[in-house]
């Protein structure tokens, strides 16, 4: 006899109904379902009268699910692929609530099951697993034996979208982006309303274009980013992740009231994205909204609305408030080089030294460093040139933080023009992602209103 473990575990895998805590069948219900086992009984080859009963006791399981009303059902579905075999509707329900089972049981027999796919083509044209998928499934595969049953759950069945995003993931942690990107436009070519398909999709091509910006110029990229993520908040407008992928695509475009306008949605729907709210405030270079909000405890130490602070402090020339949330920003638990560096710059313009050497002595030390963020460490302490360090920066995204620190370098040495010619160059420099270029357009916007007004 088959043991129906906790179908609770139903919930783990997207090709499976979710599930209600189980309570005995009420007498209301027992006598619907009897009432429609005697009409199948009276007429015992009507196969529309077995799919009514079916189709009942379908709807009665995904709701209280029990071994009783399965093995009723698994009989019935059965009978029906007896009576009527070319029915689809017998074959789909048998093989799902068996794949359900499979799991649940944690065994699966699937030449059995791999016979009963192949006797009925359509199931391969459906959202549902191919056999080799429970491979995937219930034996946790890795590596390359997780690649080869996921590509060839994609060859059995090119419509199961569960093995396209599976794969997908495990190639963006690869850091084989494009590749992610091409699985997503295959899916989506098979499957349109697919939201999830769409937000990875969308999230894979915005991290390719990220990547590529630090080497050439990527606006061919952001009409198409934003006609996606405007098509998914379409699909799905009450997912505040969807709203945040808009507001990213916009922030790519240059487009940022469009940007803050989705921003502010997400934030909405989820308090959550108030902190990239925050964030975007620096592109829209609206820094009075930055250092006006205050938040709870525990987004004073959120480290993204710290760091956008301690930017924007750095944009309005604010030494003194930009020192002091470096110190705070570098006691937190995912502080990064940058914020730290800048802030050790902001303590000596202000003309701190002793907050200077703390802030710079956490690097290497508490914050570990890459070989290129060791490079800015050099270059603020002195030991390397600001030629040397330019010649280090091999790509944009590496001039840009180059010619970042450089402009505070210079200001801490009272050559403020030099430091200003660096900030359109920053800009011109065009990636547009990284919080330099944010506080970048907020220096320039302030040069060009100074100018304007002598």
């Amino acid at each position: 006899m088959k043991l129906f473990l906790p179908v609770t575990l139903l919930l783990c895998i997207g090709l499976l109904n979710g599930c209600a805590s189980t309570e005995p069948d009420s007498p209301q219900l027992v006598s619907a379902e009897t009432r429609l086992q005697e009409k199948v009984s009276q007429y015992p080859n009507d196969s529309l009268a077995l799919r009514e009963l079916v189709q009942y006791q379908l709807d009665t399981f995904d709701k209280d699910p029990d071994f009783a009303l399965f093995e009723r059902l698994e009989n019935n579905l059965q009978k029906g692929l007896e009576i009527a075999p070319s029915e689809r509707f017998f074959a789909y329900h048998y093989y799902r609530i068996n794949l359900q089972l499979a799991f649940v049981e944690g065994q699966y027999d699937q030449s059995k099951w791999q016979a009963f796919y192949n006797e009925h083509p359509f199931l391969a044209r459906l959202d549902l697993a191919p056999p080799i998928y429970l491979n995937y499934l219930l034996n946790d595969l890795q590596g390359a034996d997780k690649i080869a049953v996921l590509q060839q759950s994609l060859q059995d069945n090119p419509f199961f979208m569960n093995a396209y995003l599976e794969l997908a993931r495990h190639y963006y942690q690869e850091d084989e982006v494009e590749l992610a990107s091409y699985l997503m436009q295959a899916a989506r070519k098979h499957n349109e309303e697919a939201v999830e398909v769409l937000s990875d999709l969308i999230h894979y091509r915005t991290s390719y274009v990220m990547q590529q910006m630090c080497h050439s110029d990527v606006d061919y990229a952001f009409p198409a980013l934003v006609d996606d993520a405007r098509t998914l908040t379409q699909m799905a407008p009450g997912e505040a992740f969807f709203q945040s992928q808009l507001a990213d695509s916009f922030r790519l475009s240059g487009k940022y009231p469009l940007a803050i306008f989705a921003a502010a949605k997400a934030a909405e729907l989820d308090q959550s994205y108030q902190d990239f709210l925050i964030e975007l405030y620096l592109w829209d270079t609206r820094l009075d909204k930055i250092d006006s909000f205050v938040g709870d405890e525990s987004q004073q130490k959120n480290e993204l609305i710290v760091l956008t602070k301690l930017y924007s402090s750095i944009a309005a020339e604010n030494w003194q408030q930009a020192a002091r949330l470096a110190n705070t920003f570098s006691t937190l638990e995912d502080a990064s080089a940058y914020g730290v560096i800048y802030g050790a710059y902001s303590a000596a313009i202000n003309g701190d030294p002793e907050i200077r050497d703390k802030l710079l002595g956490e690097l290497g030390t508490r914050i570990e460093l890459d070989e290129w963020q060791q490079q800015m460490l050099a270059f603020a302490q002195g030991t390397i040139s600001e030629t040397q360090l330019m010649t280090a920066a091999d790509d944009r995204c590496k001039q840009t933080e180059a010619m970042f620190v450089a402009a505070l370098h210079h200001i801490e040495n009272g050559q403020q023009k030099q430091a200003d010619r660096y900030w359109q160059r920053i800009l011109d420099l065009g990636v547009i992602n990284y919080f330099e270029y944010g506080a970048a357009r907020n220096r320039v916007k302030a040069l060009k209103a100074a100018s304007q007004a002598r």
